[in-house]
């Protein structure tokens, strides 16, 4: 019987005519990723570069995460504390926005904080219960440009009129600041508004508010500057 662990990788060779040589490989390599399961993942056994040993919390994994690292995350419901997307990382979802949820262990406040020059693709947010917003882009260094795609928002408010906001763009930002959004998406329920840009820029491709809920304002500039293209707010289509 022979027993093979340690990882998957197995190379088999024979130096001489008289013994095989086996090297099992100790890791899964996958490069400069974290991978992130809320049903299989361990926070106290995970390992970066390791999709056999994923974190379970999204913000743990971020925490261990450095510049150039790709957080992975696997498709769940994931209940997290506030947290910040670390400058030069990319948060991506392997199955997409319909698939990868992500709310807030507390429905109040500002719930991810964007920093730096990050990226973020596939989850679908909810909002909070109060006036604040699920994505918080408020950092003074200049010249910052974070990237987001195919993030949705769904509201979680019961007040009437509703409260919350996908994402807010404040006074704090460095008017050079950027986020550039393709495929914004709004999954239903109730929020006040999915867009608020008070200062820097905010350049949109591809909005679709279907209905299916209550929203007072789809996007407002209070100031910054506003690019967009492919705004859809209305038709069910």
């Amino acid at each position: 019987v022979l027993l093979l662990t340690g990882g998957t990788n197995v190379t088999l060779s024979n130096p001489s005519t008289s013994q095989i040589k086996i090297d099992v490989s100790s890791s899964i390599d996958t490069g400069n990723v974290l991978w992130v399961d809320n049903i299989f993942g361990n926070d106290g056994t995970a390992l970066v570069d390791r999709q056999d040993k994923p974190w379970s919390s999204i913000a743990t994994a971020l925490s261990n995460s450095t510049t150039n690292d790709t957080i992975m995350v696997r498709p769940g419901e994931y209940v997290e504390p506030d947290f910040t997307l670390i400058p030069g990382t990319s948060l991506i979802s392997q199955g997409g926005a319909k698939v990868t949820f992500i709310s807030a262990s507390t429905n109040t406040g500002n719930f991810i904080t964007v920093s730096g020059s990050s990226y973020m693709e596939g989850f679908t947010l909810y909002t909070p219960t109060d006036d604040s917003a699920a994505l918080y882009f408020n950092d003074p260094t200049g010249g910052i440009v974070t990237s987001f795609h195919n993030v949705h928002f769904k509201g979680s408010s019961t007040d009437s009129p509703p409260l919350g906001k996908g994402v807010v763009m404040d006074t704090g930002l460095a008017g050079n600041g950027k986020i550039i959004y393709s495929e914004l998406r709004y999954g239903g329920s109730n929020l006040d508004r999915l867009v608020e840009v008070n200062k820097g820029i905010f350049a949109l491709d591809g909005m679709h508010v279907p209905g299916g809920g209550t929203i007072n304002t789809g996007v407002q500039a209070n100031g910054g500057r506003l690019q967009l293209t492919n705004v859809n707010i209305g038709n069910p289509n």
